[in-house]
């Protein structure tokens, strides 16, 4: 009984810790490097470590998070973000909140789908990897399908996205396995030594 206690108090202690890690990278430059008219993001870091060790719950509970702080610098520094905010405010909500969601749930189901069929060391990469992708996906969509055909640096939302999806999406989907993969195994493997 102890040892579930701990285990409990060992996840929402991780899962308060890797909100604060999103908060910091939301508002410093760890958490996104500026290229252009476009970022790269490692946001999706903290978030995949959540989901693909402490499961759906969590995964959406950090995807939440991360959209949130996306929403809140189209409020105030981000500036593709604030003209999206000025053109549609809800639809900038929608755009920075709902895929972030979804990026915390499509990791913590493949974690789920692969737990039993593949090492524990191969899961916890492909998860880190499809975070990224899922990022990279839902959110260039949904920017694409809400504001694909607004101009923005005299040049389509809708060329931005796709120029970031095959520049910038692979970057970040690289080292969030990597450094994902790896933490998220580090932190299975704490979890499972707690008695």
């Amino acid at each position: 009984m102890k040892s579930e206690t701990r285990r409990k108090t060992y996840k929402l202690t991780s899962l308060a810790l890797l909100m604060a890690v999103i908060v910091i990278m939301s508002f410093t430059p760890v958490g996104y490097l500026k290229v252009g008219i476009v970022t790269i993001t490692f946001i999706t870091i903290p978030v995949a470590i959540g989901a693909s060790t402490f499961g759906v719950a969590y995964g959406a509970t950090l995807g939440l998070v991360f959209g949130i702080t996306s929403f809140i610098q189209c409020l105030t520094i981000d500036e593709m973000g604030i003209f999206l905010f000025s053109v549609n405010p809800f639809l900038t909500f929608v755009v920075c909140v709902v895929p972030r969601i979804l990026v915390g749930i499509v990791p913590a189901l493949i974690s789920r789908l692969l737990k039993k069929k593949v090492s524990e060391k191969i899961y916890h990469f492909v998860s880190a990897f499809s975070c990224a992708l899922s990022n990279t996906v839902f959110f260039g969509a949904a920017m694409i399908c809400f504001f694909g055909s607004l101009t923005y640096a005299n040049t389509t939302i809708k060329d931005v996205m796709i120029a970031a999806i095959l520049t910038n999406g692979l970057i970040e989907m690289i080292v969030a396995c990597f450094i994902g993969g790896a933490v998220s195994l580090a932190v299975s493997k704490a979890i499972n030594n707690i008695e």
